[in-house]
């Protein structure tokens, strides 16, 4: 029993750790191979605690609720597409069963020492390779793209990202990797050479990625363990650590000379730490709370809030993401529901917080903490590679709550609720319905994939299209995406093959889509409505995207001779602001 247990354990651990490895991140789902492998591991675990009485805990519970959420959205027609309402559905379901399974390990101190022991080890050997994958990246040792090492073009300016395809990510696994080198330098599990040594080189790599989320990650460390250091006689004093965050800081201003000397690039320290693109996308994104509806734009349709706010706060950055886990909340479910999911999720990590007294719960929060750090700047929490994870280490740190919070604020009404038992029968069905949910969606996007690489083929060797397309139940919004990129334009549109285009438009407002929306209206003799969509274009991508768009239109105008008023006539500028290319407005 006790073998069949490490297999299964180590098949999962290998599974999450590929999830951060694999190179391939390819259109129209950049990292679905990841997200794939991170919920394989928790189907993996979930097994080991049939051996037990299931716990589901309280927050497992608000959060599986949540999940329900994006289905109501769809039905009531505020999310566009079934497919982001599934696939939003199941990283909710997710997480609640990743802290129900963490919650369950700690229940036996046994399982809960090899739980934070095995997901320490991994993480430490998921850095250790990304940090050895950034300096060759760094280096410029790949000639090209090979099987195991995306690759960076010399003199791009890309940052080192491992196989992550983002810095920032690589940034935070690293850092997550270093809190468990301390944790297993405190266990007595790693000496103090090789500690020094595993620290120093994930340090090196951090520096690589040029993050400034660990610049904040820095000062959280000491806040906590200013806090927390009390509790556990530490191996590690305040000297040391101070000394650690002291050759960090070293290493980044070092890094400019370094990288010329090696003549790998050129690294602009100051002009990164002064860019603040982030503060107009927050700034957008909070009017479109005020301003928007009540219930949320819908989970996974920030950018149908950007769109609503480009005319009235314009944001030269298309995105999907506003770059907070917080105000994506308020964004996707309104303010109502949204601070209530804030409040509920943000006491009880507080209470865990408040509670960590021990070596496992302290490095479990602080792994924790440098991805809801990450969190507040980007959107981390949108992987299932660092989201399940996350519950994993929360879920076993809130299995951990053995005594009362004495802060009134902190109690909160939890010991109202009453603790809840699954039966076996009920766990064992979810299992099965997820892992046949899981592979239909890994069927579906397949089938997607093969679809899109087959027409990319055709479009670079001819100009015809392919006659077939990928048919997809689940994966909607995949579907509908491919199929607008290879549908055109065309006269006497239906008012709901319109409405079809602006929903696949505004859910992927690149240029070509939001340019394939504005010339379906012109196409309909609904010139005033085409010229909205041409501001957004500008708003989103600049002047000279908005002039192109603008030609093609006219050029498109005067070869079908549909319109019954030309588009230029409704095109005058804002008499107050002529100069600035984002202030233009549409003046019938």
């Amino acid at each position: 029993m006790q073998v069949t247990k490490t297999i299964i354990s180590t098949l999962a651990g290998l599974s999450l750790l590929i999830s951060w490895l694999i190179p391939h991140h390819y259109n129209p789902w950049l990292t679905s191979d990841s997200e794939f492998l991170a919920f394989i591991a928790v189907l993996l675990l979930s097994p080991l605690l049939f051996n037990a009485k299931i716990a589901l805990p309280r927050i497992s519970i608000f959060i599986a609720l949540c999940a329900l959420i994006p289905i109501i959205q769809w039905a009531f027609g505020v999310i566009f597409f079934l497919g982001d309402a599934v696939i939003v559905s199941s990283y909710l379901l997710g997480l609640a069963t990743a802290i129900m399974l963490g919650h369950n390990f700690a229940a036996n101190e046994n399982a809960r020492n090899h739980a934070y022991l095995g997901l320490a080890s991994i993480l430490i050997i998921g850095s250790v390779i990304s940090t050895w994958l950034a300096f060759r990246q760094w280096l410029q040792f790949d000639s090209g793209f090979n099987s195991f090492s995306a690759y960076i073009p010399p003199n791009s300016g890309y940052r080192p990202f491992a196989n992550f395809g983002q810095p920032n990510n690589l940034a935070t696994l690293l850092c997550m990797g270093l809190a468990s080198v301390w944790y297993l330098f405190e266990r007595h599990l790693i000496r103090r050479i090789a500690g020094s040594l595993l620290a120093v080189f994930l340090i090196c790599g951090v520096t690589l990625t040029q993050s400034r989320t660990p610049w904040v990650g820095s000062f959280f460390v000491l806040v906590w363990w200013a806090w927390k250091s009390r509790f556990i006689s530490p191996r590690l004093s305040w000297l040391s650590l101070i000394a650690w965050i002291t050759l960090y800081v070293v290493l980044i201003l070092s890094l400019p000379t370094v990288t010329d000397y090696l003549r790998v690039g050129e690294v602009d320290l100051a002009g990164h730490a002064q860019a603040f693109e982030r503060l107009g996308l927050w700034q957008q994104f909070s009017l479109a709370v005020i301003d928007g509806p009540w219930w949320g734009y819908g989970w996974n349709q920030v950018s149908v809030a950007q769109l609503a706010m480009s005319n009235v706060f314009p944001v030269a950055q298309m995105t999907n993401s506003s770059h907070n886990i917080l105000l994506d909340l308020l964004v996707w479910n309104g303010p109502i529901v949204g601070m209530i999911m804030i409040s509920v999720i943000g006491v009880w990590i507080c209470r865990l917080g408040y509670s960590a007294r021990n070596q496992e719960t302290i490095f479990g929060l602080m792994a924790v903490g440098f991805v809801l750090i990450h969190g507040m700047l980007e959107y981390p929490l949108c992987y299932a590679y660092f989201l399940l994870p996350v519950g994993f280490l929360l879920g076993l740190s809130n299995g951990e709550l053995a005594q009362p919070i004495t802060s009134p604020l902190l109690r909160f009404k939890w010991a109202t609720i009453p603790n809840v038992t699954l039966p076996h029968v009920a766990f064992a069905s979810f299992l099965v319905l997820s892992a046949g949910c899981i592979a239909w969606i890994g069927q579906e996007y397949s089938n997607l994939d093969k679809n899109y690489r087959a027409q990319k083929v055709v479009e670079q060797n001819t100009a015809k299209p392919l006659s077939t397309e990928a048919h997809a139940i689940l994966l909607t919004q995949l579907r509908d995406r491919l199929r607008l990129k290879h549908s055109d334009p065309a006269a006497r549109m239906t008012a709901q093959q319109l409405d079809w285009t602006r929903n696949v438009a505004y859910r992927y407002p690149q240029i070509a889509n939001l340019y394939h929306y504005a010339a379906a209206l012109a196409l309909n003799n609904q010139p005033t409505k085409a010229q909205l969509e041409l501001t957004n274009l500008r708003a989103l991508y600049g002047e000279t995207v908005y002039t192109n768009a603008l030609n093609q239109l006219e050029a498109l105008e005067k070869q079908t001779s549909t319109l019954s008023t030309p588009l230029m006539q409704n095109q005058k500028p804002c008499r107050n602001h002529r100069k600035h290319t984002h202030c233009h407005s549409v003046i019938q």
